[in-house]
C-alpha cells in the first residue's frame, strides 16, 4: 500500500524528469547479423546500419569455408574483402562464424577430418588474410544441431585448434562461444531433444 501512495502521489513533472533522465541504449550494446548480402544485389545494405550498431556477425554471408577455399589452397577473399570494407565503412566490429566443412576436405561431413591441416590451414589463412579487421571469431554456428552427439569431436579436432591459431595473432583478438541452435519444440530445443 505505501508502495502504491508513493508511485500515485508523483506529481507528473516528477515522473516526467525521472522519464528525460533516462537514457537510450547506446550503439555499443547492438551487433546485427549480416545474412545473404547477393540478395541486395548492387546496394550496400550496410550503411543505414551506420551508428545504429557496434558489430556485424557474418553468417549465410557468401563467406564460409568452401566459399573461400573452393578446393586445396585456392581462395577466393572477394566476398571477405567486400563484406570487411563495408564494416569498416560504417565503423563496425566484425564477428567471423566458423560453421561448415568444406566439401573436398570433408566430403562426407563428418569428423574427424581426413587430413586436420586442412582445417588450421584455412584458419590460418582466413586469419592472416583478415590482418586485425575481424575481432571477433565465433566457434562455430549452432552446434547443438550439427553435430549434437560429438560435441568432444568438434571441440578437440575444429574448435580448440582454432582458438590456438586466432591467439596467436598479436591483435587481441577475442574467442566466442558458439550459439546454440534454439528452435523450440514444446519449450525444449529441438536439436537437443531430437538428438537425445
Amino acid at each position: 500500500i505505501h508502495i502504491l501512495m508513493l508511485l500515485c502521489g508523483l506529481s507528473v513533472e516528477s515522473r516526467d524528469a525521472i522519464a528525460s533522465s533516462q537514457k537510450a541504449m547506446p550503439p555499443s550494446f547492438f551487433a546485427m547479423p549480416v545474412n545473404r548480402p547477393e540478395s541486395c544485389g548492387n546496394c550496400t545494405p550496410m550503411t543505414p546500419l551506420k551508428g545504429k550498431v557496434a558489430a556485424l556477425r557474418l553468417w549465410d554471408a557468401g563467406i564460409k569455408w568452401e566459399e573461400i577455399e573452393t578446393s586445396r589452397g585456392v581462395y577466393d577473399w572477394h566476398r571477405v574483402d567486400e563484406a570487411l570494407d563495408n564494416a569498416a565503412a560504417i565503423h563496425v566490429d566484425v564477428m567471423y562464424t566458423f560453421g561448415t566443412l568444406a566439401p573436398w576436405a570433408c566430403p562426407d561431413n563428418k569428423l574427424p577430418l581426413a587430413n586436420p591441416s586442412d582445417w588450421t590451414d584455412f584458419v590460418a589463412a582466413l586469419v592472416a588474410h583478415a590482418a586485425g579487421r575481424i575481432k571477433y571469431w565465433e566457434m562455430w554456428n549452432e552446434p547443438n544441431g550439427l553435430y549434437p552427439r560429438k560435441p568432444d569431436q568438434l571441440l578437440n579436432d575444429i574448435v580448440i585448434p582454432a582458438y590456438k591459431i586466432i591467439k596467436a595473432n598479436p591483435n587481441g583478438l577475442i574467442v566466442t562461444s558458439p550459439a546454440p541452435a534454439i528452435e523450440t519444440m514444446g519449450g525444449f530445443s529441438c536439436h537437443y531433444a531430437c538428438s537425445r
